[in-house]
């Protein structure tokens, strides 16, 4: 039974005092959250792309030249809480992850400004400072939903029946896994994700009425997979040691169709939360570091997030915003930093907000 978080004076009276200790300005009065702390930024696009386990936030920024059409002087850039600059270095990310003390950021090459046609991907590896250590190459692949890393392994589709592993330094390349054989013989995959310990995939088929999708975890060391069917999933994504499956009705008819459902695995078991929205789990769904799962959305009023906590009862707490134009979020350790597009003298600007939760 889902229990209906409420807010309470004594609940409103700690949430100040948590934000007043991070930075983000949210009163007694505010009681669903429609202010946050806006970050400021001298670049016209500022995009969350991460919060790490300390609480830092992550941000891509970048201006668009309008004369040229295309974006320019894209900067990486890691701020505090309290929205205070710690370092900014030039680059750019198409995703990014954290893996144990280190920031992983994947991009999908051509160049680094995006200025040539694309010819595999590329993974570059950070310290939490943001000094780079290592940069990774691979054409086996040109698209990260296709690919994953973890600290020693790369794992890639290979068609649509075939997950191989291999180190990133490209040696010892193996097949993983075969979805030609077993349960799965009549199915495909279109989507990966990869933890230190296992590789998730889902997997997908149609009968003469429906689309049939299973989540997979793939134990790495052995090659052996736990298999579950649960209806109209989505892509998979890693977080930490968390593999989470949103849910999506794509090719269905409807785009905004989902089966209600956050899908993750826990152990060797995979797991199942119902949410309460359809529209909800179609976005990305963060797992944080304590255990909670965050969903967010976009409807007429501006967006708004849920937690659900993981449990059987799951608790749920929702965070509306004023901000309207969704593009992203990222969330953990209590903050999520919400992306939205913004319309200024005929052009766009994407800006970032931080909430606690």
């Amino acid at each position: 039974m889902k229990i209906i978080f409420k807010y309470t004076v004594l609940f409103i009276a700690l949430s100040f005092m948590i934000c007043q200790a991070t930075g983000i300005r949210v009163s007694a009065d505010d009681k669903n959250f429609t202010k946050g702390l806006e970050l400021k930024s001298q670049y016209q696009k500022l995009v969350a792309r991460l919060i790490d386990d300390e609480g830092n936030i992550y941000l891509e920024g970048y201006d668009y030249n309008y004369n040229k059409m295309s974006a320019e002087n894209y900067h990486i850039i890691k701020m505090n809480g309290k929205g205070e600059v710690l370092t900014s270095i030039s680059g750019r990310g198409d995703e990014f992850k954290q893996v144990g003390d280190k920031i992983y950021v994947m991009l999908e090459r051509g160049n680094e400004d995006r200025s040539a046609e694309l010819s595999g991907l590329r993974c570059k590896v950070y310290s939490k400072d943001l000094k780079l250590e290592k940069t990774y190459d691979t054409s086996v692949v040109k698209s990260w939903q296709y690919a994953d890393v973890n600290s020693k392994k790369m794992c890639y589709l290979k068609g649509e029946k075939k997950v191989y592993i291999y180190d990133l330094d490209g040696k010892n390349k193996k097949l993983l896994y075969n979805l030609s054989k077993g349960e799965l013989k009549d199915t495909f995959c279109q989507g990966i994700a990869m933890t230190e310990d296992y590789v998730g995939i889902v997997a997908e088929k149609w009968t003469d009425t429906d689309r049939v999708t299973y989540s997979v975890a793939i134990n790495i060391k052995t090659g052996k997979a736990t298999v579950k069917e649960n209806s109209r999933l989505g892509f998979p994504t890693a977080f930490g040691d968390k593999l989470v499956w949103n849910s999506n009705a794509s090719g269905t008819g409807s785009m905004n169709a989902s089966s209600k459902q956050i899908v993750y695995i826990d152990g060797e078991k995979i797991k199942t939360i119902k949410t309460d929205t359809t529209k909800e789990v179609l976005k990305k769904i963060i797992a944080d570091n304590n255990g909670n799962f965050i969903t967010g959305v976009n409807d007429k009023n501006g967006a708004y997030f849920r937690i659900y906590n993981g449990s059987k009862k799951s608790k749920e707490k929702q965070i509306n915003t004023a901000y309207n134009g969704f593009v992203c979020f990222a969330a953990n350790c209590g903050t999520i930093a919400y992306t939205y597009d913004e319309e200024i003298n005929g052009k766009n600007y994407a800006k970032t907000v931080l909430f606690s939760y």
